[in-house]
């Protein structure tokens, strides 16, 4: 598949009678895409090499049942043309013009958001999908149809990482290059929503640049949204601040929009960023490699469901969570005594905050298990796992269990669920956090072989604005298996010294 265009797409030219916009409408349709008009006010009825004139876009859709256009006018018509063709309701417009107003594409933007038009640039190189179609100016005899979606920034620098990405096998599902100027149509994290659901799609290089904040924001939105691998490049790294590079939208000012900034953003969302362009391709293929190997690993999920008895002599079911245990599981949160939603991360009585949880399931990311009693959630268990940073080899433990079923050893079953899925995915370490002041879940995080590795004064600051320390624990997670197994045979032995969990 392909996300935007196809061998369907039907494509008008809207300057086909200029220089740019003849020459490159033949070699769209030497590519194979379908052009079957072009769009000049007052030379209707014209041809261009058996391609049909028209005088509107409007007209021109009419005629020819046009679903998409392609602008190569001059920056003090492109406005116009933009507006026609959104107009008209085509479905994708490319831009390619060059020196755009920015107060034309804030209007034309703002335009948009009432629209089912796609706008792609301005000052881009266009759309392709390798084998299918092509709308602009990139070459077509470098790309080859394959797994990996491309969005760009820049414009030669997308042609260089997709002669590797071809040149290594991978090739492109689609290529998009999204413009240059401080404004444009759609940005990196319109572009990742669509390859997100193209099944074809395994994984995305990412080309970004200096200057603006669209990849500080992208890197937020795949770390939370996005759960296929990513591969990023930032151009401008030697570029002198106040300097504008190549186009309008590189320039660094007032210290923001600098190469560093970008490129520390993507690395904390789990980004590879890499030094240079035909590195992509490698650091992809083993991104791919790891999730092919990581999914294989998962057949320990596939084990769950999975029933175990309490002390008490009740009957649990453990099981992965589902999207579908969105409602269930805001009941679980919203049930819990103020003093336990204290110290949560993020305020789970906000229906909002479980919507995202239960919408992002990224098995390859985190895997959270729930435990199920009478039909309703008594305990939550989640493994946090960082796949491409410096920490991959170290998971996060959290565990919530519900104040009816504490001290009846689910909360030790669950963890021991956690250490067994850490292992069969070859985590080596796993840290804890916990608040300095609970000293009854740091007295159980000891036993069963965590240590003290780090305070975070005033770190935390609870629901009511005060601030308490924050204690990170941690241990190898082959010692605390044989911990934990030795202290819940104590533990199970002589119920005087269990802890509430």
């Amino acid at each position: 598949m392909s996300i935007l265009i196809n061998e369907n797409t039907r494509v008008l030219v809207q300057g086909i009678t200029g220089r740019d916009g003849s020459f490159h409408a033949l070699a769209m349709r030497d590519y194979g895409a379908k052009i079957v008009g072009g769009v000049v006010p007052g030379k209707g009825g014209e041809s261009v090499e058996g391609i049909p004139v028209f005088n509107t876009v409007a007209e021109a859709k009419e005629k020819t049942n046009a679903n998409a256009s392609v602008i190569f006018v001059p920056a003090r018509f492109a406005a116009a043309a933009m507006n026609e063709a959104i107009d008209a309701a085509l479905d994708i417009v490319v831009c390619i013009t060059e020196g755009v107003p920015v107060l034309d594409m804030m209007k034309i933007y703002n335009r948009l958001k009432g629209t089912n038009t796609r706008l792609i640039g301005p000052n881009c190189p266009g759309i392709i999908s390798p084998g299918k179609c092509k709308i602009g100016i990139m070459p077509g005899q470098i790309h080859k149809q394959g797994s990996i979606g491309v969005i760009s920034r820049s414009g030669t620098l997308t042609y260089e990482v997709v002669y590797h990405l071809t040149k290594s096998g991978l090739g492109e599902t689609t290529c998009i290059g999204i413009g240059g100027d401080p404004i444009v149509g759609s940005g990196f994290i319109d572009l990742l929503k669509l390859f997100q659901d193209d099944p074809e799609t395994k994984g995305v290089a990412l080309i970004g640049e200096i200057g603006g904040s669209e990849e500080e924001e992208t890197a937020k939105f795949i770390k939370e949204s996005f759960n296929k691998p990513v591969v990023a490049f930032i151009a401008g790294r030697t570029a002198p601040p106040g300097k504008r590079m190549g186009h309008a939208g590189a320039i660094i000012s007032g210290g923001s929009g600098t190469a560093e900034a970008k490129i520390k953003a993507f690395e904390e969302a789990g980004v590879p960023v890499a030094a240079m362009p035909d590195q992509i391709p490698e650091i992809m293929q083993n991104l791919l490699k790891k999730r092919e190997t990581k999914m294989d690993k998962h057949d320990a999920l596939k084990t769950y469901p999975k029933e175990a008895t309490l002390r008490n002599g009740q009957k649990v079911i453990m099981r992965l969570m589902t999207p579908a245990d969105e409602t269930v599981l805001f009941e679980f949160f919203r049930a819990l005594p103020e003093e336990d939603r204290l110290f949560l991360k993020e305020d789970v009585t906000d229906p909002n905050v479980i919507h995202r949880w239960a919408k992002n399931i990224d098995y390859n990311r985190a895997i959270p298990l729930i435990a199920i009693c009478n039909d309703r959630i008594v305990a939550d268990a989640l493994l946090l796992m960082d796949n491409h940073g410096w920490s991959r080899h170290v998971g996060e433990f959290r565990l919530v269990v519900s104040p009816d079923y504490r001290g009846l050893g689910l909360g030790f079953i669950l963890s021991k669920e956690l250490f067994q899925l850490a292992i069969s995915l070859n985590i080596e370490k796993v840290i804890a956090q916990t608040i300095e002041d609970h000293t009854a879940v740091i007295q159980i995080l000891k036993a069963i072989g965590f240590d003290r590795e780090a305070v975070l004064r005033d770190h935390v600051k609870d629901i009511h604005g005060k601030t308490h320390n924050l204690l990170i624990m941690s241990n190898e997670v082959k010692s605390i298996w044989k911990k934990m197994e030795d202290f819940i045979h104590d533990t199970y032995s002589d119920h005087s010294g269990y802890y509430r969990i």
